[in-house]
């Protein structure tokens, strides 16, 4: 197999002449110049165009819009951060720490599933007495685990997406 390709892409076969077949090729891209870079009719080398920026954009609010925000501002009660109802410094501590603690266990349960699954692909390795005692307790208890961890990341998932559009509202 090596020979073979070695013998390919000896230099002899590097320097043989181009089939008749390709010649046409060769001349088409001979002839355009540059390989084959199109030049657009029309221009001479002499000019260079400059560049300039683009215009400025100006928008608008659509009709009728601001009037609306407006009258919201000058309703008695309005408050512009909001109804008050954030959580308080203390609260959101404790929220990031409940977080933090929820990913580091889930990171571990990510981890035990990895050492699960390469147990079982190593244990037909291992001896007899080894296999028997990871087929009989880690094989039974690997996709429960698995799933577990699945449902849990989801579940996770579902409530930072609805925490997200409780915020924004």
């Amino acid at each position: 197999m090596a020979t073979a390709i070695s013998s390919s892409l000896s230099a002899a076969s590097l320097l043989r002449p181009v089939p008749s077949r390709h010649r046409p090729l060769l001349r088409a891209l001979a002839a355009s110049g540059s390989g084959g870079k199109k030049k657009k009719p029309g221009k001479s080398k002499g000019k260079a165009k400059t560049l300039e920026p683009p215009p400025d954009v100006v928008r608008r609010a659509p009709a009728g819009s601001a009037s609306v925000f407006e009258q919201q501002r000058t309703e008695p009660g309005f408050k512009p951060g909001g109804d008050g109802e954030r959580p308080s410094a203390e609260e959101a501590r404790q929220r990031q720490a409940t977080e933090s603690a929820f990913v580091i266990a889930w990171l571990g349960l990510g981890g035990v599933i990895l050492f699960q699954g390469l147990a079982l692909a190593a244990s037909g390795f291992l001896p007899a007495e080894w296999d028997s005692f990871l087929v009989k307790f880690l094989y039974p208890s690997f996709t429960p685990t698995v799933l577990l961890f699945i449902g849990g990341t989801t579940g996770y998932g579902v409530f930072k997406y609805f925490e997200g559009e409780k915020s924004k509202s």
